[in-house]
């Protein structure tokens, strides 16, 4: 199995990195689908009360200019693996920030080539050495995945800097990863959609959220109902009253 993407562009960077951001709110764990055309996250939680189903799609050509990707085998040419997606965004996130001179300091488990300051530490999750300079003049210039295997599968993940020298800096993250076997492959394949009879535009995000944030104390279910004359009204059972707001 061979996996491997890279970008040069702070801006396909920063898109990236938001889509790992929403996934990383939506669920602990997720399995990544990789194929020639497309790199997928999908959510499947198994509980018996809620639970989130999800599915992301983003197109390799759009994003990553360089692209591999190679399954298990020609019949079976995909890769599904199951990561810890706040490691993931740990990753990115810190060092985009770092880069973009939020941050003074960088202080995570990773590896860097630059011979500055190096100092061997320990993690459960991400394995590598640190790099403690003050990175607020710095820049990120590319961002690389691979699949790779150490003492076991891992994602590397490798961020191009700028550097007070002038030359460019390699700084490596190693996130563990477990290979998802084909007979369970089925099991996070995004279904077709049906035919709808009726699409409906919700009010914006940010008109819902503070009203869902809020009850989300009080109950655990909102049932959602779209009347006729344009009316989105949500309704939080918080026994022995309801209450209902109204879009």
């Amino acid at each position: 199995m061979k996996f491997r993407i890279k970008t040069n562009d702070p801006g396909c960077i920063e898109y990236f990195s938001g889509i790992v951001q929403m996934m990383a709110g939506l669920a602990k764990n997720v399995i990544l689908r990789l194929n020639k055309g497309q790199f997928s996250f999908a959510i499947k939680e198994r509980i018996v009360f809620g639970g989130i189903t999800a599915w992301c799609d983003v197109e390799h050509a759009v994003l990553f200019p360089e692209r591999i990707c190679e399954g298990i085998s020609p019949d079976q040419d995909e890769i599904f693996l199951e990561v810890i997606i706040d490691h993931l965004l740990h990753c990115i996130r810190s060092n985009a920030q770092s880069a973009a001179g939020h941050n003074s300091l960088y202080n995570t488990t990773s590896s860097s080539n630059s011979g500055m300051n190096k100092s061997r530490i320990g993690s459960n999750s991400i394995t590598g050495m640190v790099n403690t300079f003050d990175q607020s003049t710095c820049r990120l210039l590319g961002l690389k995945i691979k699949l790779v295997r150490r003492k076991t599968p891992c994602l590397a993940i490798e961020l191009e800097q700028s550097s007070v020298t002038g030359r460019p800096r390699s700084v490596w993250h190693f996130i563990p990863v477990q290979v998802v076997p084909p007979r369970l492959w089925d099991e996070f394949i995004e279904p077709t959609d049906p035919e709808f009879d009726v699409s409906i535009f919700f009010p914006p995000v940010k008109t819902l959220r503070p009203f869902v944030d809020r009850m989300k104390r009080f109950a655990k279910f909102v049932v959602s109902v779209i009347l006729i004359y344009g009316i989105f009204v949500s309704v939080f059972d918080m026994y022995p009253h309801d209450v209902c707001v109204c879009f």
